[in-house]
């Protein structure tokens, strides 16, 4: 059998132990106190935070308990006027590997990404419901987006429905709604040939679409840029709303190439037999 081994990078990020501020003020060992930028990796578009007119001075994006249990990052509330909009905190992440197979050796040409996620709803006090999103991107250009959109912008339906875009095409509305406080599953996977998007949980099921992207070069990528945004949405002010997100992992995969090589030299091999 044709065997594949590798020197692969792999990294999950967890949001454990606590290393951003927390809701109700700033851990001490962070500077400045209301600021998540460069901290495990994370930057953040907009450095300096509003305050919460109930809880103080809040950050948008720090650690917090997961209403499913353990710990997760939080992304959003916002309060005030934001510099830039969306408001977005990213990070890079190496994607350079190699394998080593019966072929020799090379370069991962695929990448798997994904992370869970659950929305928490607006309260009534601040009810306009926002759109949270994820970019990934090499080289300076977006080669993925997917947007979590909610159904109606205040005090009705509570839904999201979650829509995407491939780079090259037009986006996609994935007819696929989920309910606040439900887990769903994100993941997208890609290399030359393909990508493939796929959203399990939240009590929309599981959906899996594909397409293929423009301008990736695993030849010359060396890292995947990772955004996670949220803006005000259409015609809403920011609400109070927010996104969970945990467990984000980043994994670089033999492209479908390097995979069908090693099928058709295994079984060359067991023809020869």
């Amino acid at each position: 059998m044709a065997a594949l081994t590798s020197a692969s990078f792999a990294a999950t990020v967890t949001f454990e132990p606590v290393l951003y501020p927390d809701a109700n003020g700033a851990d001490p060992s962070i500077v400045p106190p209301s600021s998540t930028v460069g901290v495990d990796g994370w930057t953040q578009s907009e450095p300096s935070l509003d305050t919460d007119p109930v809880l103080g001075p809040a950050p948008y994006f720090f650690t917090a308990e997961n209403p499913l249990g353990g710990q997760g990052a939080f992304l959003g509330p916002y309060f005030g006027t934001p510099s830039f909009d969306p408001l977005t905190v990213s990070r890079s992440f190496s994607v350079v590997s190699t394998y080593t197979s019966s072929l020799g050796v090379g370069t991962y040409g695929g990448v798997y990404f994904g992370f869970e996620g659950t929305i928490v709803d607006s309260t009534l006090a601040f009810p306009d419901r926002n759109d949270f999103g994820v970019t990934l991107g090499t080289g300076g250009s977006t080669m993925f987006e997917m947007v979590l959109r909610p159904v109606t912008p205040d005090d009705a339906t509570s839904d999201w429905q979650i829509f995407y875009t491939i780079a090259g095409g037009s986006e996609v509305d994935t007819g696929t709604t989920f309910s606040p406080g439900a887990l769903v599953n994100f993941s997208v996977q890609f290399d030359m040939t393909g990508l493939t998007f796929s959203a399990d949980g939240g009590g929309g099921g599981s959906i899996t679409f594909s397409g293929t992207p423009t301008g990736y070069d695993s030849a010359s990528t060396d890292d995947l840029d990772v955004a996670f945004y949220f803006t005000q949405g259409a015609d809403t002010d920011f609400g109070d709303n927010g996104l969970f997100i945990d467990n984000v992992t980043v994994v670089p995969e033999p492209s479908m190439a390097v995979l069908g090589a090693l099928g058709g030299l295994a079984f060359f091999r067991r023809r020869r037999k």
